[in-house]
């Protein structure tokens, strides 16, 4: 009778422990999923990311009847935030911030540097105080607003935009009655090559709930996009979105 308590109690004992591995494993694998899938069912969702690439003249400079100038060449960052559909309770955007900014890789040339848009008609100003140092912030309102000092996004979606900007890379000149370039061809009388100017940066987006929840995420971008140097102007407005994880803060 005893050897039979003992050996029930050793059964007993096993069953236990395979429960307890059980458990472990099954929370370490929702641990994972959640670590690589991050959250599934998001109240709005990034929808599309867009890059338009190019290059410019700045500065302009009257010099013994012609013209010096210095060429920059910026990417126009657009992203659009739309509501899920499927999520079934009510939200509202409080605020997106982008902060972090990382250059993982930086070009041969040039400085790096980052625009939030202009508060005048046009839609970029490569000037300091427009200029972009830690962190942009897009507050949740009625509708969306780019032009304000204190920028807004519609608190039910909208799309916002900023240009990442490879400054310094060499001056031109022009003959007084010499038309003005405005396109990424512009890199090839600095005797660079699309190649010469590519870079890949991240950032982290945050995208604050009235709800009080709070997602994030990092966004990874390889600049330009397309080869300007002999096409001029670049869109991409294809980048796979399936690759952004968003968790919970």
């Amino acid at each position: 009778m005893l050897n039979y308590y003992k050996e029930n109690r050793s059964i007993k004992k096993y069953i236990a422990f395979l429960f307890m591995v059980l458990a472990l494993s099954t929370v370490l694998f929702i641990t994972y999923k959640y670590h690589v899938e991050g959250e599934k069912n998001l109240p709005f969702n990034i929808t599309k990311i867009m890059i338009i690439s190019s290059a410019e003249t700045e500065e302009l400079e009257l010099n013994d009847n012609s013209y010096q100038a210095n060429i920059i060449q910026k990417n126009d960052v657009f992203i659009a935030i739309e509501k899920n559909d499927n999520y079934k309770k009510q939200d509202a955007i409080k605020k997106i911030s982008l902060s972090n900014f990382n250059i993982v890789t930086e070009g041969k040339k040039g400085t790096l540097k980052i625009y939030r848009p202009s508060t005048e008609e046009t839609d970029f100003i490569y000037k300091a105080p427009h200029e972009i140092n830690n962190s942009v912030e897009f507050v949740g309102d009625l509708n969306t607003n780019l032009k304000m000092e204190k920028m807004t996004i519609s608190n039910q979606g909208g799309l916002f935009q900023f240009s990442i900007v490879q400054n310094d890379l060499g001056k031109i000149t022009y003959g007084e009655n010499e038309d003005i370039t405005s396109d990424g061809t512009l890199l090839k009388r600095l005797d660079l090559e699309t190649d010469d100017i590519s870079k890949e940066i991240t950032f982290d987006m945050i995208i604050e709930l009235s709800s009080g929840k709070t997602f994030k995420t990092t966004i990874a971008l390889k600049l330009p996009t397309g080869d300007i140097a002999n096409l001029g102007v670049c869109t991409n407005d294809d980048i796979d979105l399936d690759k952004l994880v968003f968790k919970r803060m």
